[in-house]
């Protein structure tokens, strides 16, 4: 199939295990919010946040994996990426003004070639802006719009479950409103932290 476009549509998340040099992803000509993270056990999977195309799991390649975002105001966020120096991961913002979005609890370096921590990097193109959190960050290489929050808790989800009804499921009904205490960080789709 070299060469041939499959194009796919209605389908369930894809899993893919097939042993690969390469892996290039691109995405579509409109705005995606693409999601790369590490399954672990040799595997990633990116998806579309706001469903521009089908999530897919994946083994990891020899060589590289390529995510070409295409064009569009696209914003690519990156979970914390432990696979080791390969492959090597490029992440191509294409055309439009693009975004890196990652959190981390270590150091940082961001130019406009490079994004890294104290285990990963990751090679870039065409990322106009960066939105990071980080324990410190070095940007001198970097020539685009940034937004940096040093040590922002990263968000961890917690507590008994869902609420339905004012009451909290797996808990005795106890006719009191749920109340509690929220620590989060909020950033807006232009990067501002608030």
């Amino acid at each position: 199939l070299d060469g041939n476009l499959i194009a796919y549509s209605g389908l369930e998340p894809i899993v893919d295990n097939s042993d690969t040099t390469d892996r290039v992803f691109t995405g579509t000509a409109g705005e995606d919010h693409i999601l790369l993270r590490d399954e672990g056990s040799g595997q990633l999977t990116i998806e579309a946040v706001n469903g521009t195309f089908e999530s897919i799991t994946f083994a990891l390649p020899s060589d590289t994996v390529t995510i070409d975002a295409g064009a569009g105001d696209d914003v690519i966020t990156l979970e914390l990426i432990d696979i080791g120096p390969t492959p090597i991961i490029t992440l191509d913002g294409g055309a439009g003004t693009d975004r890196l979005e990652a959190d981390r609890d270590s150091d940082l370096i961001l130019s406009d070639t490079t994004f890294g921590s104290d285990t990963e990097s990751i090679a870039l193109a065409s990322i106009e802006q960066a939105r990071l959190s980080g324990t410190a960050l070095d940007s001198s290489g970097f020539t685009g719009a940034l937004a940096f929050a040093a040590g922002a808790p990263r968000w961890t989800p917690e507590g008994p479950g869902p609420i339905t009804g004012g009451q909290v499921r797996g808990m005795a009904a106890q006719n009191k409103p749920v109340a509690g205490a929220i620590n989060a960080v909020l950033t807006s789709n232009d990067g501002t932290i608030h």
